[in-house]
């Protein structure tokens, strides 16, 4: 389907019911979601017009397919989720921003060039992010990251909720406005692997919620500044470990 600059596809809500796309999608138009959809497409699919989320969307992918942005918007309202399995996600321009969700899993994502979240939240699971753009997640947002790599450099001033074994291969900078949490969790300990030497201004915090699980700081020399805190929380139990090298000038605190 090629839906060309003064085009619409408008996905009411009507009565309810499903709504299905068995076909690719080329939109320079404008798309408007506002029941439930679901993409099935073995074919590229790209996003240069207006697309627009007032109700969850669902883009699955085969493995060798893409969802490009080059150009255009993207907005995921609120209480919405963009969930984008399998495949690749290429961003090289346009907008992606909104109070909703953007989620990924098993999914191959490209970001060139900077890119900067501008969701509320976006999750990675089971994916691998890369490509020449480094990632900013700015005050109030959260990237929610699981069993998953980032190969770019990582710029947190808000939250990064890090489950599973997460490594980060870039420049992994956080900010005095940041909250980076380490959380074990059903059904897996959590490991923060970080390549290259890093330095805490803001709050790193290790926790558990259902269960004892171990969480683990693992890689590079960690220095942890004077405005930086790390926070071993009691949570639901569970053994804590630091396998990286440690300069403290904060405040370490157990509990």
């Amino acid at each position: 389907i090629t839906n060309a600059a003064d085009g619409t596809i408008l996905v009411s809500t009507g009565t309810g019911g499903a709504r299905n796309f068995n076909a690719t999608v080329q939109n320079a138009g404008t798309v408007t979601v506002d029941q439930p959809l679901t993409v099935n497409t073995s074919a590229d699919f790209s996003n240069t017009g207006t697309w627009t989320l007032n109700a969850n969307q669902t883009i699955n992918l085969n493995s060798g397919a893409a969802f490009t942005q080059e150009a255009g918007a993207l907005t995921i309202g609120a209480s919405t989720t963009l969930q984008v399995n399998n495949g690749n996600y290429v961003w090289t321009g346009g907008t992606v921003s909104g109070s909703g969700t953007l989620s990924f899993s098993g999914v191959a994502v490209t970001l060139t060039p900077d890119f900067e979240q501008g969701v509320v939240t976006m999750r990675l699971a089971s994916s691998v992010v890369g490509g020449a753009g480094s990632i900013t997640v700015p005050v109030g947002q959260l990237l929610d990251v699981r069993d998953s790599t980032v190969n770019n450099d990582l710029t947190i001033a808000g939250g990064l909720l890090t489950h599973a074994t997460s490594t980060y291969n870039g420049a992994f900078v956080v900010q005095d406005t940041a909250t980076v949490t380490v959380r074990g969790e059903y059904p897996a300990s959590a490991n923060l692997v970080v390549s290259n030497p890093w330095t805490i201004h803001g709050l790193v915090q290790l926790t558990t919620i259902d269960g004892n699980y171990t969480v683990t700081l693992s890689g590079a020399q960690i220095t942890n500044a004077a405005d930086g805190t790390i926070l071993v929380s009691t949570g639901a139990g569970g053994p804590r470990n630091l396998n990286a090298a440690l300069i403290n000038d904060g405040l370490l605190q157990l509990g």
